[in-house]
């Protein structure tokens, strides 16, 4: 693929990505951000429950169910119990 000029290379990563399913392009989107923006500041004007939202619609199901896990895993068990007291809210909902 070395050989092939630029254009060449955009019309095989555009044909690619059309082959995909929309499930398969919005992994490959995410993990492409996940990989460009490493690190990457959170703009003031967002706060960060609109960084963790925006994060959260590009995640699969697998994905959501692992970072929920590993948040709670994380927090102190006061602020864990009050998290869940707060969600079972929405259950009830």
């Amino acid at each position: 693929m070395a050989n092939l000029s630029g254009g060449d290379r955009a019309r095989r990563i555009l044909a690619a990505w059309l082959d995909l399913t929309d499930d398969e392009q919005g992994h490959f989107a995410a993990y492409t951000l996940r990989q460009t923006c490493h690190m990457m500041p959170i703009a003031p004007f967002a706060g960060l429950l609109a960084e963790a939202r925006c994060w959260a619609e590009l995640a699969s199901p697998a994905e959501l169910d692992a970072y929920a896990t590993a948040i709670l895993e994380h927090m102190a068990p006061q602020r864990r119990a009050a998290f869940l007291d707060y969600a079972n809210g929405w259950a009830a909902a």
